[in-house]
């Protein structure tokens, strides 16, 4: 199977760096209507988010799921950091959150349909 060739920026109409910006707003936002439009822009509908607290499938599925991080760590804020790594259809970046004095750091990694959109999201927190 041949896989498209990505890098940071624009390719074939697939921006990944604003994938992973959209990323980071998804994560951020409260709103859970606005949440779920946010998921439709960036996502399949079947989409699958596994990381160490979740492994869910579909839009409304990840909605919760942050909702749940959300309400667990109140004030959380995500950032992504670090340059944005991508080759072939997948997608790499860093990323923080912070909620008062806590802290925690990790990595995404996307896998992105031929629209560029993310069919899944892997997370990885970095050991404590």
């Amino acid at each position: 199977m041949s896989l498209p060739e990505l890098s940071a920026g624009d390719h074939d109409g697939m921006d990944v760096t604003m994938v992973c910006e959209r990323w980071e707003r998804l994560w951020n936002e409260r709103d859970p209507v606005a949440r779920l439009g946010l998921l439709e822009m960036l996502c399949e509908e079947g989409v699958v988010l596994v990381d160490p607290g979740n492994d869910v499938a579909g839009r409304q599925a990840v909605s919760d799921a942050i909702a749940g991080v959300q309400a667990r760590t109140p004030g959380m804020r995500f950032r992504l950091t670090g340059p944005v790594d991508a080759h072939h259809n997948v997608v790499r970046v860093g990323w923080e959150t912070a909620a008062g004095d806590t802290s925690r750091s990790g990595i995404d990694v996307f896998v992105l349909s031929p629209s560029g959109r993310i069919t899944t999201a892997l997370g990885f927190k970095d050991s404590a």
